[in-house]
């Protein structure tokens, strides 16, 4: 549900809430489709079934779980030999099948292959039993060196035409690319794999940056008051900006340092509620409870890991490096860009050089809509209990306007029930 949460501190913590908020609806709705297409499919309801599983597909995110995306299109495709007439390729599709193999046929770079793998994405969104299209876009992922997605294609292609003349050669070429595959780790695991391509590469400190994080601290406080806190509540009344409109959330999250998160959302759709440990991560709505995927758990956890609060209650930390990499101009001010490095977390900060006050925090993250550079501008700041702490933000997501946000309170220390983060 609150799959893909970021931003720094209050960010951090609100947005938690915002991406995953409509990550969440998207997969209860997706949820609701798929039960109903189960029962439907026990009962012989095939075309219900059917429609069902499609709407279950096309409702999860555009980034959705991998095992989930999977399971919907093996379910799909195992009912559409069964159901006669068979069901007719929208026209969206077979406009992104023609584009794609445009695209295919002309490409020259990695930006005309990804654009080909686009489209026939696309096709595959909107019809999940296309040949063709698992075929062409196995092609595509083959020439982007994406072993692992090509492996995955073709197998949906044989799932897809078992009957086809081109089999043999298909399974053949699926073993070549596992080797290809196995060849590219060099002998590692995918877990190690995994781990390797997933980490930043630690930065060293320089002496600006150890200046400025240092500027920052004192700018924020108290700096015992700082080192102290433990834990932090607050309550925010958020605007989201999406293709369907606007959404309005209020927000309940409470964060336990280093890797403890609780939101309770209201939104249009009912309450809410978000638990992620570094053990498991769940998400319940209208009585209906589901585990996070451990994927979409560790992208939340980073979270806490850029939160304005910890990064500076780390400025010893060995596994936290800051580094100075000039300037840059936010809303008028010549600000001096901070590169944070948090335990392999990477986050840009922009601080004013004449006060140490954070401006706006940027990073790469995971959004509804696929990997974004996120960026989040701090104003309104208050005292809070002996800390300076920002009350509004304005968050925009590859150059675009995704949220605004108001923070009604904020508690830090607060009193933390033991059930609170139980499943």
């Amino acid at each position: 549900m609150f799959a893909n949460a970021p931003l720094c501190f209050l960010t951090a913590a609100a947005t938690i809430l915002l991406q995953a908020t409509l990550s969440v609806c998207a997969q209860t709705s997706s949820f609701d489709h798929e039960s109903a297409g189960l029962v439907a499919e026990h009962e012989g309801r095939l075309r219900e079934a059917f429609d069902d599983y499609l709407a279950a597909l096309q409702g999860l995110p555009d980034s959705p779980p991998a095992d989930e995306d999977q399971r919907l299109r093996e379910r799909i495709i195992k009912i559409v030999p069964q159901l006669n007439p068979p069901p007719a390729v929208p026209e969206e599709a077979e406009r992104r099948m023609i584009r794609g193999q445009t695209a295919l046929k002309i490409a020259q770079d990695t930006n005309d292959l990804n654009a080909a793998a686009s489209e026939f994405r696309q096709a595959l969104r909107a019809a999940p039993w296309l040949a063709g299209a698992y075929f062409n876009l196995a092609l595509v992922e083959e020439k982007q060196k994406d072993y692992a997605d090509a492996i995955r294609s073709f197998k949906l292609y044989v799932m897809t035409a078992p009957k086809a003349e081109d089999l043999g050669a298909v399974r053949q070429k699926i073993i070549e690319l596992e080797y290809l595959q196995e060849r590219a780790r060099g002998g590692a695991s995918p877990e190690t794999l995994s781990s390797t391509i997933t980490a930043v590469k630690p930065r060293t400190s320089n002496a600006e940056g150890k200046a400025l994080i240092a500027k920052v601290i004192t700018r924020l406080g108290d700096e015992s008051k700082l080192r102290s806190v433990k834990a932090i509540r607050q309550h925010v009344f958020s605007l989201r900006k999406t293709p369907q409109g606007d959404i309005h959330l209020d927000l309940d999250q409470t964060i336990v340092y280093p890797d403890h998160v609780y939101v309770k959302a209201q939104t249009p759709m009912g309450e809410m509620v978000t638990v992620i440990t570094p053990q498991n991560a769940s998400m319940s709505m209208g009585g209906q409870h589901r585990d996070m995927p451990p994927a979409m758990r560790d992208e939340n956890l980073k979270v806490v890991k850029r939160d304005l609060i910890y990064v500076a209650q780390h400025a010893d930390d060995s596994k936290f490096s800051f580094a100075g990499a000039g300037d840059d101009a936010v809303h008028g001010v010549q600000a001096r860009t901070l590169i944070i490095n948090a335990d392999g977390v990477e986050v840009r900060w922009y601080v004013d050089p004449s006060n140490g006050q954070v401006l706006r925090a940027v990073f790469h993250t995971q959004s509804t809509q696929g990997p974004v550079e996120r960026v989040v501008d701090y104003s309104d700041w208050r005292d809070t209990n002996g800390l300076l702490l920002p009350y509004e933000r304005t968050i925009t997501e590859n150059g675009k306007a995704s949220a605004e946000d108001t923070v009604k309170s904020i508690e830090l220390d607060p009193a933390i029930d033991p059930q609170l983060f139980k499943p």
